[in-house]
């Protein structure tokens, strides 16, 4: 976040953080930090700032099929949005906002000069997620499931108190995970599809992006990303990164 949050550039936008107490190793279960650290050291200043402690997402009566997923990654993500939508609902009351962009706290923005005034101009309908990508069939052709990306989703308040429900979804369809191979990229389309919600990958054209890992922490320096460090720089560390995880 420390170094992502350098690149948020939302016009007239109130931050709100909600984040796990721990933070994990990218891909892993390994705790390596706290949140506690890193609240201070944001480029950001957050109207509000929600830390979540560990076990809090782990529902004994959800949970009696799935106790593995107490520490598990998706579970704690979408359990976040169920909190997010609490907290932005109390402001929302007093400012009426028009949009809703939920993203990672890892995610390096890249744009030109105006695409901050681009997506003012994307107000959703109540059925309808605008993202970087939308849905495709092309990830998981083996299994021939829809799958979509969550790194940055904008939409109405609305549609975000529909998505908050995702994470009962979630845990009340880990049959489709545990025996049909289903996973969140995929299972979040499922359930998307069956609120009426459609995703458009129609912000691509104007914005791109970069998941921050590891390996990147050369590109940056005390005042962020290094002014020689292209977009293709850090997608070609972050296919590196990949590569010496999984090895393809």
């Amino acid at each position: 976040m420390d170094w992502a949050s350098t690149s948020w550039r939302f016009n007239n936008a109130d931050y709100f953080l909600v984040v796990d107490e721990s933070i994990q190793a990218a891909q892993s279960q390994l705790i390596i930090d706290t949140a506690y650290n890193h609240l201070n050291s944001s480029a950001i200043k957050f109207i509000s700032t929600t830390v979540i402690s560990d076990n809090a997402a782990t529902d004994q009566s959800l949970m009696a099929n799935a106790p593995e997923h107490a520490t598990n990654v998706n579970v704690k993500m979408a359990f976040k949005w169920t909190q997010a939508l609490g907290i932005v609902k109390v402001l929302h009351r007093l400012k009426n906002y028009e949009r809703i962009v939920l993203i990672r706290p890892d995610l390096f923005l890249w744009g030109d000069a105006y695409w901050p005034d681009i997506l003012d101009k994307f107000v959703a309908d109540a059925n309808t997620i605008h993202s970087v990508a939308g849905i495709s069939e092309d990830w998981n052709k083996d299994r021939n499931y829809p799958v979509m990306g969550d790194v940055l989703l904008l939409m109405r308040i609305e549609t975000l108190e529909k998505l908050s429900n995702f994470y009962f979804y979630f845990l009340n369809n880990y049959n489709l995970i545990k025996h049909h191979r289903y996973d969140i990229h995929s299972l979040l389309p499922k359930f998307l599809s069956e609120q009426g919600i459609a995703v458009k990958g129609d912000l691509s054209p104007w914005l791109t992006f970069n998941v921050l890992r590891p390996n990147m922490a050369d590109c940056f320096d005390a005042a962020g990303l290094k002014p020689e460090i292209s977009p293709a720089i850090l997608i070609n560390k972050q296919q590196e990164w990949w590569k010496s995880k999984y090895g393809n």
